[in-house]
């Protein structure tokens, strides 16, 4: 049983869904552009650098200082480009989350008198 004050997922009954809302569109606004940035890189496939060990055949992703170190050092190593496919679908959520998603058209063949009453009324 969660101590009093607390709901089951241990957050305060105070916890505020909107805050919440607010914060993350703050954080994701905050750094949208090296988003976008790298969105446009996923987009058209990211490229990263592997090193095999020679002995286990064990892979591991490189920065570039990686790469250089080990490319100079005697080590059992085999370095390669691997290719990464693109993700169309990351960049359309963050889109979709941060600009809203594009309204979708809806047509309807009607014939006589409509009605329309909003809810709450």
């Amino acid at each position: 049983m969660a101590p009093a004050g607390k709901n089951k997922g241990g957050r305060p009954r105070t916890w505020d869904k909107l805050q919440e809302h607010m914060r993350l569109r703050e954080l994701v606004s905050a750094n949208w552009d090296a988003m976008i940035q790298a969105q446009i890189k996923n987009s058209m496939g990211i490229r990263y650098l592997v090193s095999r060990d020679k002995k286990t055949g064990k892979f591991t992703k490189l920065t570039e200082e990686e790469a250089k170190t080990r490319l100079t050092s005697e080590s059992e190593e085999v370095i390669e480009v691997w290719d990464e496919r693109p993700n169309v679908q990351a960049f359309t959520d963050l889109a979709n989350r941060h600009i809203d998603k594009a309204v979708e058209q809806v047509q309807a063949d009607i014939k006589g008198d409509i009605t329309i009453k909003w809810q709450g009324e």
